[in-house]
């Protein structure tokens, strides 16, 4: 569980990150690097399924929160540099 909170912060912060960083359209930034998380993290999945080396939940936690993670943190600075 420590594995995926950290993980969920690393998603919040690259998210704002990308959003921050980017010169023009943001949030369409953001969505690359969001299904650029989703992609990888079902390789993860794809890799737990063949190669056995953990709990099989922690990669699929991964993927599911990829998306909203990266987006959440996309919208957090958003709204903060709106203001």
């Amino acid at each position: 569980m420590l594995a995926l909170s950290y993980r969920l912060v690393i998603g919040v912060l690259s998210g704002y990150l990308v959003v921050r960083l980017a010169p023009n359209r943001p949030l369409m930034h953001a969505a690359i690097l969001a299904g650029i998380a989703l992609v990888l993290t079902c390789l993860g999945i794809v890799a737990a399924l063949s190669h056995p080396l953990g709990p099989l939940w922690y990669p699929i936690a991964l993927a599911l929160s990829a998306v909203p993670t990266v987006m959440g943190g996309a919208i957090l600075a958003r709204s903060m540099r709106q203001s």
